[in-house]
């Protein structure tokens, strides 16, 4: 994770890359803010975002600039509908 703490970002911005064998993706901002903080363990040990993303396999925090944007993200049972239906 490159050094990104105190950097503002938009809603939807890329602010990391996970890299894999198999790919790159950019892991986008989901609203606008700073971003307060970074999960270097991720970097030594990946794995952790598979075992436990709600957990310890966080990857950065964010200082919410406009709470609103809140309302705009899907629920996490609204996501897991939404890939069952892509599938």
């Amino acid at each position: 994770i490159a050094n990104i703490v105190h950097s503002s970002v938009e809603q939807r911005d890329p602010v990391v890359i996970i890299e894999s064998p198999k790919a790159a993706s950019d892991v986008y901002s989901p609203v606008k803010g700073t971003v307060s903080t970074v999960n270097r363990d991720v970097e030594d040990t990946p794995e952790i975002i598979n075992k436990d993303p709600y957990g310890d396999g966080w990857l950065f925090k964010i200082e919410i600039a406009d709470k609103k944007q809140l309302d705009t993200l899907l629920k996490a049972a609204d996501y897991l509908k939404l890939i069952k239906e892509g599938e």
